[in-house]
């Protein structure tokens, strides 16, 4: 199980089923440390409001509340949908490619894209399910930003659960990271409360490859609320 997951859609989302509060209360149930309401940016009609990030301060007893965005691609090279007015408030920052972003334009391109709001966007932590088949990208290419723009990539684990990529794709992925020596977080991408920190399906593929503990930015507790602490005091330099 994860004990911090870092990538949970709630209602805010148009993907998400339930809120904040259920979400966290069935966290804690199952013995979870916290949890990050990472909901859709704007373009993908996510509903992001201050009074979430401004005012809802650790509302369930036992459990952390981490507040944060999957913000997405926009048209204009190098430019996301993050919020910026509530970037102070955030405790992390995720970047995916979703369907606003047109299907078929190759690997080449799709890479180009997100390493250059990489390298316009300091402040991003996570890129979010970079093994995909609709969004191909060059995971060498990309691992190596990550790495010199101090990112993570994320092995989302809802991708295997679901079958939407192969597990060979997956240990491709974690190999590159591997030999790159690239950050990672190992997140849920929670729609539904069932999915909440789940990692059974990407462990396998991990222990396969021997994927180094310590390049999991997220593999306990402890690691975790130190990477997000560290994140958002690098941020602060940023806003």
């Amino acid at each position: 199980m994860i004990e911090v997951d870092l990538h949970v859609h709630s209602i805010f989302s148009l993907c998400g089923l339930h809120t904040a509060i259920e979400l966290l209360d069935y966290a804690k149930s199952m013995g979870m440390k916290g949890i990050a309401i990472t909901d859709h940016g704007l373009t993908l009609g996510g509903r992001l409001t201050s009074v979430f990030f401004e005012r809802l301060n650790d509302p369930v007893p036992g459990i952390r509340l981490f507040k944060g965005v999957e913000c997405n691609l926009l048209e204009k090279p190098g430019k996301i949908d993050c919020p910026r007015s509530w970037l102070q408030f955030m405790d992390i920052v995720l970047l995916g490619i979703h369907p606003n972003t047109p299907r078929r334009q190759g690997k080449e391109k799709n890479t180009a894209m997100l390493v250059e709001a990489m390298q316009q966007n300091p402040y991003i932590d996570v890129i979010t399910h970079p093994n995909s088949l609709e969004y191909p990208v060059d995971f060498v290419t990309l691992a190596k930003a990550a790495k010199e723009c101090d990112m993570a990539l994320e092995i989302n684990n809802s991708k295997d659960m679901l079958q939407r990529i192969p597990p060979e794709m997956t240990k491709e992925f974690l190999t590159v990271c591997k030999e790159v020596g690239c950050s990672v977080v190992l997140n849920s991408d929670t729609h539904a409360l069932t999915e909440l920190g789940r990692d059974e399906d990407c462990l396998p593929l991990l222990e396969e490859v021997a994927f180094p503990k310590e390049l999991i930015q997220n593999r306990d507790a402890t690691s975790a609320f130190d990477y997000l602490s560290k994140r958002k005091k690098r941020r602060e330099k940023f806003l």
